[in-house]
């Protein structure tokens, strides 16, 4: 959090927004917050490091965040490839396996109880390559052996 109070108040200060989070331009890769403003477009500005200006293909590895009417409404956090999106609308705002619905947690115990992904993959009609990518974001610490 004091990153991110970091970044806001750097942004109502020297970039005069008054609610930078709530921008459309905003992107963040999990860690720092970047904007893209007329200053520095088409390259980002790093808010958690004071203005330092990112290069203008961050943008390909950057974490997408989806706006409706101006507010932050739902977050892919390993991109929209894995299909795995934060959304506080469903389950909570805990991650789902957006074609699904399906909290990842979920798939996780169910995989380590013995379910193949394939059988996951049948039982929800879901691609097994997703539900593999749902395993992996939940076990990002290392706490399952794969």
């Amino acid at each position: 959090m004091a990153r991110i109070r970091k970044a806001v108040e750097y942004a109502q200060r020297v970039l005069d927004l008054d609610c930078p989070l709530l921008s459309q331009r905003f992107l963040t890769d999990g860690r720092e917050i970047f904007l893209r403003d007329s200053a520095t477009h088409p390259h980002f500005t790093n808010l958690n490091r004071y203005g330092q200006v990112a290069w203008s293909q961050l943008e390909m590895v950057l974490r997408e965040v989806d706006y409706e009417e101006l507010r932050a409404v739902r977050w892919w956090p390993a991109g929209r490839d894995t299909r795995i999106l934060i959304d506080p609308r469903l389950n909570f705002g805990r991650p789902v396996l957006a074609d699904i619905g399906v909290r990842t947690e979920t798939l996780v115990d169910r995989w380590v109880a013995g379910l193949t992904l394939s059988e996951l993959g049948q039982e929800y009609s879901a691609d097994p390559a997703f539900i593999e990518k749902a395993v992996r974001f939940e076990n990002r610490s290392g706490a399952i052996a794969a």
